[in-house]
């Protein structure tokens, strides 16, 4: 698990094990992306809200990349854990924190 919060955490941590994320040059990686992105990607933030200790799940869709769609490909054949519960749309859920799991879509 990464350890702290600074800015650029867990690029960090993985360069410095020398597991540099793909076209992260700042951190380790070999050569850059041409349009210099990296390939991390959040699926789904959650936290329990401060205030209404509610919980609070924010879902993106993948970047469309060659990458990402070969990744997505292999998730949805069953090769790897499950990526993405949907490619088009965001989605935001505010609930019951004791009812969301790791792996689990929201209600």
């Amino acid at each position: 698990s990464p350890e702290g919060g600074a800015f650029h955490q867990i690029r960090a941590q993985l360069g410095a094990s020398g597991h540099p994320i793909k076209g992260d040059v700042k951190y380790g990686a070999r050569r850059g992306e041409k349009d210099r992105s990296i390939a991390l990607h959040a699926r789904s933030l959650g936290f329990v809200h401060p205030l209404t200790h509610r919980a609070v799940l924010a879902q993106a869709p993948a970047p469309r990349s060659p990458l990402w769609r070969t990744l997505l490909g292999a998730a949805e054949e069953g090769r790897t854990e499950h990526v993405a519960g949907s490619r088009n749309d965001t989605r935001i859920f505010s609930g019951d924190p004791d009812r969301l799991s790791p792996g689990s879509d929201p209600p």
